[in-house]
């Protein structure tokens, strides 16, 4: 089956596509998938584990850093990360993100990239959607308000 690789193209700044993030990560979580959310740093990193707590009253998204769990220890089914995360991607989703495209991302059910409105963001994603054009996934576009 090819990879179905979705873009969500957010009509406002970093924030609103941060938030996007973590209600896209909700929706798959509460519809029985693991999710792993890959960030471009450890800063990144950081906020996205605090948003997760804070982006909509009463939301809960089980989630930790993925380096944070330890050895023996079940994973939550959200996992944040600034690095590959470990563990069986066939049956989770990407939430990438980054800028190339990770490595990984053909071993993942489906990816998911996020892209707010900055142009030099949106420069990166018409790469991106070139690469997965050429690794024969399936695309689609979605366009977001900025306040996802």
């Amino acid at each position: 089956m090819p990879l179905r690789v979705d873009f969500y193209l957010v009509a406002g700044d970093a924030r609103a596509r941060d938030v996007a993030a973590c209600r896209i990560a909700d929706k798959a979580w509460r519809e029985g998938h693991r999710v792993h959310l890959r960030t471009a740093n450890p800063e990144e990193t950081a906020r996205l584990d605090d948003l997760l707590w804070t982006f909509s009253d009463g939301a809960f998204v089980p989630h930790a850093r993925a380096g944070l769990v330890r050895p023996g220890e079940a994973a939550p089914p959200v996992l944040v990360a600034d690095t590959e995360i470990d563990g069986d991607k066939a049956e989770a989703v990407l939430i990438s993100l980054t800028d190339p495209v990770p490595e990984s991302a053909t071993q993942y059910a489906r990816v998911v990239e996020v892209v707010d409105a900055d142009e030099a963001a949106r420069a990166g994603a018409r790469e991106r959607f070139k690469t997965y054009r050429a690794q024969g996934a399936v695309l689609q576009t979605h366009q977001l308000g900025g306040d996802s």
